[in-house]
């Protein structure tokens, strides 16, 4: 930020004043202006942040279908149903992505698959986002159901749900996880065969859990620095931004000296 002009020399005017600053509070004073943008300008926003990637961490899942636990990976000729990473897998909507995570379920009517993640508590501002559909070729399929859910205890809730068939298409879904924050408890990844399991190339192009930046903070800039009496420094802002401060204008500063 741009200080006032003669701050830089160790001295202001303040109407027909001059007030010698000493160095030490000018070093104090640029420490407390630092974490403000210029005139005009907003703070700068970092964008979500995955906190948790199902796809990713699929490997420490726990797995299993009717026919009881599955390795993780597994064999994509495993009658009992298998989940395993894909690469550089082409999807049904003709996209490629690097890494997909493929849940087939086992090979009967109404055959599922899951996996139960480890324990982890969710943060405030989450979100769970989904992508899913079919590796391409699944013409075959009369379409799975996916599902994430999240048992807490005794307790389990369906937070995603989703039927989807081979339609050239990839199904995005999500769901803001504020009710659950600082629960804790596992996730799950689930899919149901329905009537028919062939063909059932289950692919989960996506599932992680988002946080949300933090609120934009008010765009600020400086009224006016003041050595008052007491031998303190009092640094005043006024709000430019979107967000309202109590009264409009705000000491956020004030470092007494000896």
């Amino acid at each position: 930020m741009k200080l006032p002009e003669g701050l830089s020399r160790g001295c202001w005017h303040l109407g027909q004043r001059k007030l010698s600053i000493p160095l030490s509070i000018l070093l104090v004073l640029a420490v407390l202006l630092a974490g403000f943008p210029p005139p005009g300008q907003h703070r700068s926003v970092s964008a979500s942040t995955t906190h948790y990637d199902f796809v990713a961490q699929a490997s420490s899942a726990s797995w299993c279908s009717g026919a009881g636990g599955l390795p993780f990976p597994g064999k994509d000729s495993d009658a009992r149903g298998f989940a395993l990473h894909r690469s550089n897998a082409q999807l049904e909507d003709n996209s490629t992505w690097p890494k997909v995570l493929e849940t087939h379920p086992q090979w009967e009517s109404n055959g599922w698959i899951m996996g139960r993640y480890p324990q982890m508590t969710i943060p405030a501002g989450a979100e769970l986002e989904v992508t899913v559909g079919f590796f391409k070729g699944a013409s075959g399929t009369d379409g799975v159901t996916f599902e994430v859910k999240f048992e807490e205890g005794q307790s389990t809730q369906t937070l995603l749900s989703r039927h989807a068939t081979y339609d050239g298409h990839l199904d995005s879904m999500s769901t803001g996880l504020g009710s659950l924050a600082g629960r804790t408890g596992h996730f799950i990844l689930y899919v149901n065969a329905g009537q028919n399991s062939g063909k059932d190339w289950a692919a989960w192009a996506e599932a992680k859990i988002e946080v949300a930046p933090p609120p934009e903070l008010p765009d600020l800039v400086v009224k006016e620095i003041e050595c008052g009496p007491g031998n303190k420094l009092s640094v005043t802002v006024k709000n430019r931004g979107d967000g309202a401060l109590p009264g409009g204008w705000s000491a956020v500063a004030e470092v007494r000296f000896d």
